[in-house]
């Protein structure tokens, strides 16, 4: 998968996770967790990939998904280190890195909640 293609699976999957939130539907999260662990296999910066799966965490709670079971049945599509990832931060929710690390905030739509990044 070149980077053009990953970006924009990357893009949905940003874009599923915030409709998650904003239809309280698990399956959308985990849709954009999905499409997180294909991205990751093109072997992006691990630092670039947290702005984004921040993000994606908080709109699965946000959603009411199960996180950590969410995050558990999709590590294994990604590669080893991110898979990783997903396990450790399913063994260690909710303490983990909250979206304002990462430079997000919330705000509110007149489509529901919303996502500014710095």
């Amino acid at each position: 998968m070149d980077h053009r293609i990953a970006g924009k699976l990357g893009l949905f999957g940003l874009r599923a996770a915030i409709l998650a939130a904003r239809e309280h539907d698990p399956a959308l999260a985990r849709a954009g967790l999905i499409a997180f662990a294909i991205v990751d296999l093109t072997g992006h910066d691990i630092r670039d990939f947290l702005i984004g799966f921040t993000l994606l965490v908080h709109c699965a709670a946000r959603a009411a998904a199960d996180v950590p079971a969410l995050l558990r049945d999709t590590a294994s599509l990604a590669g080893p280190a991110i898979g990783t990832l997903y396990n450790e931060w399913a063994d260690r929710y909710p303490d983990v890195a909250a979206i304002g690390s990462m430079g997000w905030r919330e705000v509110e739509t007149d489509a529901g909640p919303g996502f500014r990044n710095w």
